[in-house]
Formats: C-alpha cells, sequence, structure tokens
C-alpha cells in the first residue's frame, strides 16, 4: 500500500487538492500540532485528486466551516475504535473551535461535497459474495494463523500485542455476529469472518446460524467488526472499526422486508444495542495508552519505550528528541484519564 495521503483544503468557497508522497506516515500524528502547521500544508498541489488507490490517508482542511476530517490506514487508528474515542477530544484541544473527525468512509468523506467525478476516484466496489456454512465454520475454528500454522479463538487473543511486529496479531482480526431472537435471547457467534459476505447472505444467514456454536464476546482490542441481526424488529446493525465504504443500502436488496444501518459505534454500541453493559469490554486505558505510543513513531521497540516511560512517570515525563511539544502534552493528558485503581478500562 502507498504512502501517500491527499490534502483537500477549502478556503473562501475554493478547493485545492495537494498530494503528499510520505503523508500517510504522520497521520495523525502531524495534526497534532494543530491549525498554526497547517495553513499551508506540504504536498504538490494537483489539478485533481488522486484516486483512492493512492491515498492511503486522507485530511479535509475546511477553513470555511473549520472542520478537520481525516483518516489513515496505515495507522493503528484505522482499527481501533477505542483509541479514536480516546485521540479526538486531544486532537480536538489541538484545533479549538474547529470540529474534528475521523472520516468514517475514508477517501469518500474527503472527498465529499467537493466537484469531482467520483466513479473515475473510486476504486471498484465488487458485489461481494455470499457466506457459506463452510466459511462460517472454518471462520469460527480458526480465526486468524501465523506463520501459516492456524490459530483457535483462544490462541489467538493471547497472541495479540499491540506492539507486535506481524500487523495480523495486534489485534482487531474478529467478527462478532450477534442475533437477538423473538423471545429477546441474544446469541454470538465469533470468528474470521467477512463481514460484507456475511451481509451479503441475507436472512438466510440466521438458519445458517442456528445449529453453529455460540462464544463469549472477547474485549474490543479483538474484534474488528460485526453485526447485530434483531429478528422481532427485522432490523441488521453493523458497523466496522477501520474506515471504508460500507454502505447499508449496498445489502438492501439482500434482506427484502428488513432495515439495514451502519453504525460508527464499535463494539460498545453493538453491545448496547443489544441490551447489554459496554464497559466490561471496552479497550483497556493501558490497550490505549499503548497503541497512543504508537502513532507517534513507526518503530516498535521505541513505542514500547515510551509507554513505559508513560506508566513509570505519567505526565511528568518530558518526553524524549522527535516527540515534544502539544504530541507530548497529549499524551500527557491522555496519563491523566488513567483510571483508578478500581477501573481497568478507559472510557470516553
Amino acid at each position: 500500500m502507498p504512502d501517500s495521503a491527499l490534502y483537500v483544503v477549502v478556503r473562501r468557497g475554493r478547493h485545492e487538492f495537494r498530494l503528499h508522497r510520505s503523508g500517510a506516515l504522520s497521520l495523525p500524528e502531524s495534526l497534532f500540532d494543530g491549525p498554526d502547521a497547517w495553513v499551508d500544508p506540504h504536498g504538490r498541489v494537483e489539478a485533481e485528486p488522486y484516486d483512492e488507490v493512492w491515498a492511503s490517508g486522507g485530511v479535509l482542511l475546511d477553513h470555511d466551516r473549520r472542520l478537520l476530517r481525516w483518516y489513515n490506514h496505515l495507522s493503528v487508528a484505522n482499527d481501533s475504535v477505542g483509541l479514536r474515542r480516546a485521540v479526538l477530544p486531544l486532537l480536538s484541544w489541538c484545533w479549538p473551535g474547529w470540529t474534528v473527525e475521523h472520516a468514517g468512509r475514508g477517501y469518500v468523506d474527503v472527498i465529499d461535497g467537493l466537484p469531482v467525478d467520483r466513479t473515475a476516484l473510486l476504486a471498484p466496489d465488487r458485489p461481494p459474495r455470499e457466506v457459506t456454512i463452510a466459511d462460517l465454520v472454518a471462520g469460527m475454528n480458526a480465526p486468524s494463523s501465523v506463520l501459516g500454522r492456524p490459530l483457535s479463538l483462544d490462541e489467538y487473543m493471547a497472541a495479540v500485542d499491540p506492539f507486535a511486529h506481524l500487523l495480523h496479531l495486534r489485534g482487531y482480526g474478529l467478527t462478532v455476529l450477534s442475533v437477538r431472537d423473538v423471545d429477546g435471547t441474544v446469541r454470538d457467534h465469533v470468528g474470521g469472518m467477512s463481514l460484507p459476505a456475511v451481509l451479503a447472505t441475507g436472512p438466510k444467514l440466521l438458519t445458517m446460524l442456528r445449529d453453529l456454536p455460540t462464544a463469549a464476546v472477547p474485549g474490543e482490542q479483538y474484534v474488528g467488526d460485526g453485526a447485530l441481526v434483531d429478528v422481532a424488529s427485522r432490523t441488521v446493525a453493523a458497523w466496522q472499526g477501520h474506515s471504508g465504504r460500507l454502505a447499508a443500502a449496498r445489502f438492501a436488496e439482500r434482506w427484502p422486508g428488513w432495515r439495514l444501518s451502519v453504525h460508527p459505534e464499535g463494539l460498545p454500541g453493538h453491545l448496547r444495542r443489544s441490551g447489554r453493559d459496554d464497559a466490561p469490554l471496552r479497550l483497556p486505558w493501558r490497550t490505549v495508552l499503548a497503541e497512543a505510543c504508537l502513532l507517534f513513531t513507526h518503530d516498535a521497540a521505541r513505542a514500547e519505550k515510551d509507554f513505559a516511560a508513560l506508566l513509570r512517570d505519567g505526565d511528568t515525563w518530558p518526553g524524549r528528541p522527535g516527540l515534544t511539544g502539544r504530541p507530548l502534552a497529549a499524551l500527557h493528558r491522555l496519563c491523566a484519564t488513567r483510571p483508578g485503581a478500581g477501573s481497568q478500562s478507559c472510557h470516553g
């Protein structure tokens, strides 16, 4: 995947496109420097924006609406709803008077409303194939693998480490499918399934799941997407942690007579919609801090040292070369949210 980032600058009703060939390597880190550092963004001015395939990251800098919107497919923040929940208020603190948003649909949200030919810019959106029972069983039995060796659900959860060099062991690899029956009973199925394929299957998914094993919903750091199918209300509420074009309208015809929606609230919103308390499964504060350290360096070993220093010294840690100013102040503010001895979650 390329490291390029697309910057869209809107000022006094006019828009400008800039391409930064390595910009995705510093998002959202560079945004913590605040609006003064973004008066004249780096990057080559382009007559037209690069297409979606080449823009691993993107920023919409709308001075007229004082709106900042960003995404980065290369960042740990792309997968972690819990990290974004903690980081967005810190970014807002660095951008006083601005509305700061994560672009949940990625590139689409950055070019939204601009006079461009979207069909020429967006990557092909091929119809997903339907899931089979064999797919579901395989995903539940071995949701991940390492060096070609399948991992069971328990093995995967034991292996996840935010500082792991192997990307697929950094978490967020599981899908949670929950079915609420007419009597209010909720059944949860957990595995390495493809959510688009699951949604493309339509109501016959319920028949497939009926005899498959259920599992306890794991913590937020293991789950990347999911869907709650409510049989009584004939609704499907889906979500995905990473930015992308998961649109309810794309699957509506596969679910005739049902109402589909997509929400940005991650696993906590999924649990609340099914009538359960989300607090016990929210991303632990220590994991939020570890992932936040990864925002400011691409060296996992360096991030792990920063993490240890912040755990030890908290907001008295003086930082290090390359981590000073507002980025360091943001980490200090995150340290101030550390829960008391009786709590283990980062609330935001």
